[in-house]
């Protein structure tokens, strides 16, 4: 059996660095009954779902229409990486039961 060593320097090339500071996460309760967002700072952000679930991106004015015909599947404990423009809104529904949508910035947009 090897023997751990801790405080080694880590020499692995780290692609995905994330800086958490300053950034914003949100959490979105939704059920079956299509719910919108809140609006969203211009960024590039993670997101993903408790349960299986269909989303669209609105416009800040935007109304939550989104259904199982008009949004797009987003599978649950997927993250997918989705690019937001200033005040965007994200519409979700659920055909059954409930879950929570959650989305994370990552970068900022320049």
């Amino acid at each position: 059996m090897g023997v751990m060593r801790f405080n080694n320097k880590h020499t692995s090339f780290l692609s995905d660095v994330i800086d958490l500071y300053g950034n914003t996460a949100v959490v979105t309760a939704f059920s079956s009954t299509a719910t919108l967002t809140t609006s969203f700072a211009e960024g590039t952000y993670d997101m993903w779902a408790s349960q299986d679930c269909y989303i669209e991106q609105l416009a800040s004015d935007g109304t939550a229409g989104v259904t199982s015909s008009t949004g797009y599947l987003l599978i649950a404990n997927n993250v997918i990486p989705i690019s937001i423009s200033k005040n965007e809104k994200i519409g979700v529904v659920r055909s059954s039961a409930s879950g929570n949508l959650t989305l994370h910035k990552v970068e900022a947009t320049t």
